[in-house]
């Protein structure tokens, strides 16, 4: 994927934009609006991240996560063993905390 500016939006890639170098599932999003999956629509939303003096619109891939709870959900699903309901629960106290 190319250097994203700020103001540039990350769309859900169709993961065909980089042939065989593709990076999935680490990356997921594209700049380039022929890759992205919804074209220019943002079916689940987006969320503005910023990141120092930067702003980037991401579409989002669950409806009512944001970009940070998306990936905690990933991490937590990528473990060697599944996820027990406890650290789930702490997961999602976690997440709230921050809030």
């Amino acid at each position: 994927m190319a250097k994203i500016e700020s103001g540039d939006r990350l769309y859900l890639c169709d993961r065909k934009q980089c042939g065989n170098r593709c990076s999935y599932p680490d990356c997921r999003h594209t700049t380039d609006i022929s890759h992205a999956i919804n074209g220019d629509t943002f079916p689940n939303g987006f969320e503005k991240v910023e990141h120092k003096d930067k702003v980037y619109f991401v579409e989002k891939e669950h409806p009512t996560m944001t970009i940070n709870e998306y990936q905690a959900l990933r991490y937590a699903r990528n473990r060697a063993s599944p996820p027990t309901p406890s650290h789930i629960s702490e997961c999602s106290k976690a997440l709230w905390d921050e809030r």
